[in-house]
């Protein structure tokens, strides 16, 4: 197995030592009450920059939409698409928007039902890079906990890879989700993923043997979180698992073939007994 290093980096700065001009800054007014949540901005050629967001009313009958929004390198709004519910659910939990292989988009978010603490389905969209043809949509199984999605990515072959977050409602445990799915967006496999009673999944990267890796923050309760990172195949099956007790709340992204780099903070919770 080849070796892999992984970093922990604390950066100090001031505002001043890497102030930049600002090129442009723009604010986009929803027709619903509340807005949130923006994915990553993607940029394209030309100065085209693409990012996601979901909002909804403030009432449970309005409802929820999910927008993806294309301003040009000026800042100005030139495109926005809006996918939009009322009943029996509305979007709700983070955007998540990648660009695919060959040049199109795809957006992974949740919806659940309207007035019910049940009944979250994660989602994920493949449309067109001009917004205006939806080649695929992907609706997982409804569940009867919580469910957010935390990262997204689509390997060399073109299989996409979710990372997402389960929380049941009656207690205060927490699932990791693996979601894979073909270039056609159908449905290959999915795993479970509880080695301890928080398992809060964050980020999923492909290696170069074609397994992957997903980083977080785990523990048996929430006092006693510490980072994490799982090596696990394209079938879900767990290769390896390591906890990092130097971050509480962790954060990884691929730096190289051989270097991880994890990220974060520490607080401190009194305790010193780890699981």
């Amino acid at each position: 197995m080849r070796a892999i290093s992984f970093i922990l980096l604390l950066i100090c700065f001031t505002i001043s030592a890497i102030a930049q001009p600002t090129t442009f800054n723009i604010t986009v007014n929803d027709t619903l009450n509340l807005s949130s949540l923006n994915s990553r901005p993607i940029e394209f050629p030309q100065g085209i920059y693409i990012t996601s967001a979901f909002g909804y009313g403030l009432s449970l009958p309005e409802g929820g939409y999910q927008m993806i929004y294309k301003v040009n390198e000026a800042g100005e709004l030139i495109q926005k698409k809006i996918n939009y519910d009322t009943s029996p659910r509305r979007y709700h939990g983070f955007s998540n928007l990648i660009k695919t292989l060959d040049n199109n988009l795809i957006l992974a978010s949740a919806r659940t039902l309207i007035g019910s603490t049940g009944g979250n389905r994660i989602i994920a969209m493949k449309t067109s890079n001009d917004l205006n043809d939806t080649l695929w949509t992907y609706f997982h199984s409804d569940s009867l906990f919580f469910d957010t999605i935390a990262d997204l990515i689509e390997a060399d072959n073109g299989d996409v890879l979710i990372s997402a977050r389960r929380r049941p409602f009656e207690n205060d445990s927490m699932l990791g989700v693996f979601i894979r799915l073909n270039s056609a967006g159908e449905f290959i496999n999915e795993k479970i993923i509880r080695e301890r009673k928080v398992q809060a999944q964050e980020s999923i990267v492909q290696m170069a043997d074609g397994n992957f890796l997903i980083g977080g923050t785990r523990g048996p309760n929430s006092g006693d979180l510490r980072g994490f990172l799982m090596k696990i195949s394209p079938e879900g099956e767990i290769l390896w698992s390591q906890d990092y007790p130097q971050i509480t709340e962790c954060g990884m992204s691929l730096y190289n073939d051989s270097t991880i780099i994890l990220s974060g903070y520490i607080y401190p919770t009194g305790r010193q007994n780890y699981y």
